[in-house]
């Protein structure tokens, strides 16, 4: 049989039901973010962790020109090394029907013994290579998807300057290319850069590296301190072109991979506990304003025999069905949410299983949260039912001491009418409650900023970065640093309007303890197509025998304009600089240093080498340009800035929406949870007042204006 105070509480909850319900919501969207963000960083985080541990990913990696075989035995008796393994990596230009574009492609050879692999490949579709199949070819899956390649399919790609056919026999995925972009790029392309594998024999053979690698990869064993391998390569490969080790730490499809981490991190976190701070608040306030027009109710329900425990008991119910119902939804929500932010993720990162997992421990974490936060909401008003005496519940509350406020002493209020006065008065009086629910509503145009800055942000970066500073219309590089008077060749290929070189060489910067394997570019002091901006969009020239220095770069090496770093090069004749820093430069992309041309060369003892150029061109004739920068041999890469761009807007464009759809839903629930249930407060704390109004003469509109000011 129901008791007379289960029955009473349906009743209330029927006469609240626009309150029960925004709370609720409230409390389900808190709930909801950090299900979902929370069910989505595991279950990433455990794709990860399977595919690094059974593809076993490696912990150290290093490029280099070229070194013997027998060098393998020297670096696999490094102390703390597990496994070792050597390869050759060489970028291609690749022959794609119906596009016009160039293409790059990634070579990686495969060992012939499978069973010691680093960086194993998993095969989506097809099947591995055969031992001593030279032609046969393993094609990424991003890049595979984009041009709907499949097993079967061939592959034209220029090799030592000779048009190669490979059959693609497997759709392959590995642990060091989840995120694919080309080494110097942030921004993915999948479009006109794939990553593909062949046989060691193929690759040798057709690189002219018989007996020969260009890059290691190592796995270590536990505990053991991996700079400290680092250092130990960069000295044992420094006479074979070592390039700099990195550990798995830097390495680019990791690092973005760990950003997304942070970002989930950060979005479990900070969103749900907005959500539960302003869902405690509203039931602080529902709950408080409940008991304050039921006092006579608690008085006769205690004067009958009821216990004061019995009486809390009831509006704690009360809180409770609001936490249950908001806390039901949330999961489901939370789950449909972190299942549809899976999916999105799994454009941008393949693993081999990539399942959505919801942990018990996270629904249960979610709702512990909500319950937590019920408590802390309900809790005064639970403590003030309990300990209220019934004779004193009887009698009507203490009328408020009001008193004239400073803004009416001084006479600031004499000049706004009587309606927009009694808001003011009414602001006055209740700080706290007014400051938390401004708060509150603020936190959710909070959001709403948040939701729209990505969008924003990602247009200014494309802006600034690619547009103002970088504006060339195309970048390519060649195979070897060639004369400086190769410009003059490029500038006659068909729609070229201007031509400019640059020098990039790797280099390790040094600050005090602190070091960096980064790339330098030497531009032309009178370049017009890359532009080094300062944080207001400036151009900053480039002072000889300095430095500058990219701002993210500054914060890893902690170190200022002015300051003396020591740059180790990678390359020719490998000096060791000891350089000032002559500024900061605000871009928004890489961790790069930059310096004059002419410093470059000299420092290098050479004679005008360049590494690369940018172009600008005549867009219609930009087809035969692409035709004929096929053909040039010396050309190893090309990147079409314009193409890249469409590439990442039309890719991350409908994420971007559907994010901020989800945050703009949020404060919504916000904006509304607040301002609703405000408005009930003060229409049933202001009943008699306002009525009161009315008679005296106050129109409608004035009156609904004083409740809702």
């Amino acid at each position: 049989m129901v008791s007379a105070l289960t029955r009473k509480l349906l009743r209330d909850i029927r006469d609240m039901k626009g309150q029960v319900v925004s709370i609720a919501l409230v409390v389900c969207m808190g709930v909801a973010v950090l299900i979902g963000s929370l069910s989505t960083y595991n279950s990433l985080k455990a794709a990860q962790l399977y595919f690094y541990n059974y593809y076993q990913f490696a912990d150290v990696f290093v490029s280099l020109k070229s070194a013997p075989n027998s060098l393998i035995t020297r670096i696999a008796n490094i102390p703390g090394v597990a496994n070792v393994n050597t390869r050759i990596l060489e970028e291609v230009n690749l022959e794609i029907p119906d596009m016009t574009e160039p293409a790059v492609g990634l070579f990686v050879s495969i060992p012939e013994n499978r069973s010691t692999v680093i960086n194993r490949v998993h095969i989506r579709e097809g099947r591995q290579l055969e031992p001593h199949q030279n032609q046969e070819i393993l094609v990424s899956e991003a890049f595979a998807k984009e041009h709907h390649l499949r097993p079967g399919d061939t592959l034209v790609a220029v090799v030592n300057e000779r048009r190669e056919t490979f059959h693609i026999v497997g759709i392959a995925i590995s642990p060091e290319f989840i995120y694919t972009v080309r080494a110097g790029q942030v921004l993915p392309d999948n479009i006109h850069y794939g990553v593909f594998w062949l046989n060691h024999d193929a690759m040798s053979s057709a690189f002219n590296m018989e007996g020969a690698f260009n890059s290691v990869v190592i796995q270590l064993a536990p505990k053991t301190s991996p700079m400290a391998i680092v250092n130990k390569l960069d000295q044992l490969l420094l006479p074979y072109g070592g390039l700099g080790a990195i550990t798995r730490d830097e390495q680019v499809s990791h690092v973005f991979l760990s950003n997304e981490f942070d970002q989930l991190e950060f979005l479990a976190t900070v969103i749900p506990g907005i959500f539960i701070g302003i869902a405690a608040f509203l039931l602080n306030m529902v709950t408080g304003r409940l008991v304050a027009l039921q006092r006579e109710h608690i008085a006769i329900v205690k004067s009958i025999g009821y216990s004061n425990w019995t009486v809390g008991n009831y509006y704690l119910k009360l809180v409770i069905v609001i936490v249950v119902l908001g806390t039901f939804l949330g999961v489901g929500f939370g789950a449909w949410m972190g299942n549809g932010l899976m999916t999105m993720y799994e454009q941008f990162y393949i693993f081999p299983k990539f399942d959505y997992l919801l942990d018990p421990r996270t629904a249960l974490l979610g709702c512990l949260i909500s319950f937590a936060a019920a408590g802390s909401g309900a809790i005064a008003s639970v403590r003030y039912v309990v300990k209220l005496p019934p004779s004193v519940a009887m009698r009507p509350p203490t009328p408020p001491a009001y008193h004239i406020s400073l803004l009416e002493k001084v006479g600031l209020l004499n000049h706004f009418s009587a309606s927009t006065k009694m808001i003011i008065r009414n602001i006055i009086r209740k700080p706290i409650h007014n400051l938390i629910a401004t708060i509150g509503i603020s936190l959710g145009v909070a959001i709403v900023v948040m939701g729209l800055f990505w969008d924003d942000a990602i247009n200014y970066v494309i802006n600034a970065q690619l547009m103002i500073a970088e504006r060339e219309h195309i970048s390519i590089a060649f195979t070897d640093p060639v004369k400086q008077e190769t410009l003059h060749a490029i500038a006659k290929e068909p729609g070229v309007l201007a031509v400019e070189g640059y020098r990039a060489i790797p280099v390790r910067i040094r600050a005090g303890h602190r070091t960096y394997l980064t790339g330098l570019i030497g531009y032309l002091p009178e370049t017009e197509q890359r532009l080094l901006l300062d944080s207001d969009l400036n151009p900053i020239a480039i002072p000889p025998d300095q430095l500058l220095i990219s701002k993210g770069l500054s914060k890893i090496l902690h170190i200022k304009a002015g300051d003396t770093v020591q740059v180790d090069v990678l390359e020719g004749k490998r000096p060791t600089l000891t350089v000032a820093v002559g500024s900061i430069v605000d871009d928004f992309i890489g961790v790069s240093a930059y310096a004059q041309f002419e410093t470059v060369n000299r420092w290098l003892d050479e004679n005008n080498l360049i590494s690369g150029a940018n172009l600008i061109y005549d867009e219609h004739q930009q087809d035969a340009l692409y035709q004929s920068l096929k053909e040039i041999p010396k050309i190893a890469t090309v990147t079409i800035k314009k193409k890249m761009i469409t590439y990442f807007e039309e890719t991350f464009a409908n994420n971007l929406l559907v994010f901020t759809t989800f945050l703009v839903g949020f404060a919504m629930v916000i904006a509304v949870g607040i301002v609703y249930n405000s408005a009930r407060i003060a229409l049933s704390e202001r009943a008699w007042d306002l009525a009161s109004l009315r008679v005296l003469g106050f129109t409608r509109n004035e009156v609904t204006r004083i409740l809702l000011g």
